[in-house]
């Protein structure tokens, strides 16, 4: 599942996808309520720009990002973990904006 971020837009994206023969379910831009994982990338976004601000490397960013993967609460994970709510939700919502 993907939106039309640039980084799932690319050529390079889009000849990969080709080339392993997988297919793309579509995905409205911005609707972080039917896909979960994205509050968890927005969570470390925010902890990296916090936490490891300046850094100057792959291999920097790299390990800063896998220190927080290893530290998000359980909690964040247990919210990741109810889509079937979360579609409700948007159904009953007729797809207008959730509580997620």
């Amino acid at each position: 599942m993907q939106d039309n971020a640039r980084s799932h837009t690319a050529n390079i994206t889009r000849q990969f996808l080709a080339d392993n023969q997988i297919t793309v379910l579509g995905h409205p831009a911005m609707s972080p309520d039917l896909n979960p994982i994205e509050h968890v990338w927005d969570m470390m976004g925010r902890r990296l720009r916090r936490e490891y601000p300046g850094l100057q490397t792959l291999a920097a960013l790299e390990r800063a990002l896998q220190r927080i993967w290893r530290t998000i609460p359980m909690a964040a994970i247990r919210r990741c973990n109810n889509m079937a709510e979360r579609l409700r939700a948007v159904i009953r919502a007729r797809g207008g904006n959730t509580r997620y």
